[in-house]
């Protein structure tokens, strides 16, 4: 991650063991979505540069974005799009994307 005003690495996000084929912020820009090679789908907390969550899927997805107001996101790959949700605090029923 770069900081912009200072033109400096902030840090880096490690996890991905293949490339990263899509990203999005969520709306308050504090979690970052990546979708990757590695057929996995990534939850970042961007201050602390952590993953709060991991989803395998069965095919590489190739991107993702965020629901401007809930806590949902759109997901695709070969075999179409997904609608996740994101629940930072465990299991809720309909939810789709956990914390690792």
């Amino acid at each position: 991650m770069w900081n912009l005003s200072s033109r400096t690495i902030r840090g880096s996000l490690d996890g991905h063991v293949a490339p990263v084929r899509g990203c999005a912020f969520s709306p308050d820009g504090t979690l970052l979505a990546s979708t990757s090679d590695d057929r996995t789908i990534r939850i970042w907390d961007v201050h602390r540069a952590v993953c709060l969550a991991v989803l395998r899927v069965a095919e590489t997805t190739h991107s993702c974005v965020w629901h401007p107001l809930r806590p949902l996101m759109a997901v695709a790959d070969r075999g179409g799009t997904y609608l996740l949700e994101y629940c930072p605090n465990g299991y809720q029923p309909g939810g789709g994307l956990l914390p690792s």
